[in-house]
């Protein structure tokens, strides 16, 4: 029973002698604080005594340039003891005991933590507007990066241009020249299937008349060249139509077919429906290309074509009968 109690008996006193010590050393940095104070109190009141005598010295300065040069000796004074102090302080040695310096320490350093909390918000702000202010400058830098490409491409075509004046030009007489080559061969290209469609569904005739015996020499083909020729050199592109030189059903022919069209108040003036005409090449000339990019094209091609077939075999089967 003995051995069992004794550990409990020395921890107890153990813990007994531990709070006595920290008591002493609390008594102990209490009286050097209090001393500290009581020091400071002193000092203080020193310098208390001390203001109305310089009060008193001030009132013996009767100009104020006198004054004025008293202010600042006394503050010369002032600045030399204040540097003899921090020399001091700096040569003494901290007699605080190490609970005292302990404590002063962990205060320094919360105080310290708690203002790098409070300024980290502010941080981080800052450090938001920059990235999106270096976001808006590299945004800014990319476009002036393109204007200058841009501006250095336009620049070397001026200069290219002052170097050689007629480059321009003749780039772009060459560019004329290529389109206008590729519209005569398009353009021979119709004609060549417009002569053997009518070679082949309009051959030459030769009828004659009753009372002398005079033939019809004017054939589909030749009207078609009279039209097209009068649309391209002459402002008034009508043809004055002759019954006795031209078979009246293709004049017919031609009016059901869209091909042409009647004089408003001549009825023997046609000249060609260029609208039709014009359709009818762009898109016979996209299917040889293989470029019709829709439907409609293809359907309003056929068309015409149909109807100049309907047309022919109609007129055919008329003349011949």
């Amino acid at each position: 029973m003995s051995e069992s109690s004794c550990p409990s008996a020395s921890s107890s006193s153990f813990k007994t002698l531990r709070i006595r010590l920290d008591d002493a050393i609390l008594d102990e940095c209490i009286e050097q604080l209090s001393q500290k104070c009581f020091e400071e109190w002193q000092k203080l009141s020193e310098l208390h005594k001390r203001v109305p005598q310089c009060k008193q010295n001030m009132e013996f300065y009767k100009t104020a340039k006198e004054r004025r040069l008293a202010i600042l000796r006394a503050e010369e004074r002032r600045l030399r003891i204040e540097l003899e102090i921090a020399k001091k302080d700096a040569k003494e040695v901290n007699t605080y005991s190490q609970v005292i310096n302990e404590v002063m320490a962990k205060k320094q350093l919360y105080d310290n933590v708690q203002q790098y909390k409070q300024a980290l918000p502010r941080l981080r702000e800052q450090v938001q507007e920059a990235k999106e202010q270096l976001k808006r400058e590299q945004e800014t830098l990319a476009e002036s990066e393109s204007i200058s490409i841009v501006l250095g491409e336009k620049l070397d075509n001026l200069k290219g241009q002052f170097e050689n004046p007629l480059g321009a030009e003749d780039t772009e007489l060459r560019k004329l020249r290529s389109q206008t080559k590729i519209a005569k061969d398009n353009m021979d290209i119709l004609m060549k299937e417009l002569i053997a469609f009518v070679d082949k569904h309009f051959p030459p005739t030769i009828r004659k008349r009753r009372s002398d015996n005079q033939a019809v020499t004017v054939s589909l083909k030749e009207l078609l060249e009279d039209l097209m020729n009068k649309s391209f050199s002459n402002p008034d592109p009508y043809v004055q139509i002759n019954s006795q030189h031209i078979w009246r059903p293709y004049i017919e022919l031609l009016i059901r077919a869209g091909i042409a069209v009647q004089h408003p108040t001549d009825a023997y003036k046609i000249k060609l429906a260029l609208t039709q005409i014009v359709m009818t090449i762009k898109v016979t000339t996209k299917k040889m290309k293989g470029k019709v990019e829709s439907d409609e094209e293809v359907i309003c091609a056929d068309a015409v074509q149909y109807t100049i077939f309907d047309e022919a075999v109609s007129c055919n089967d008329s003349k011949w009968s």
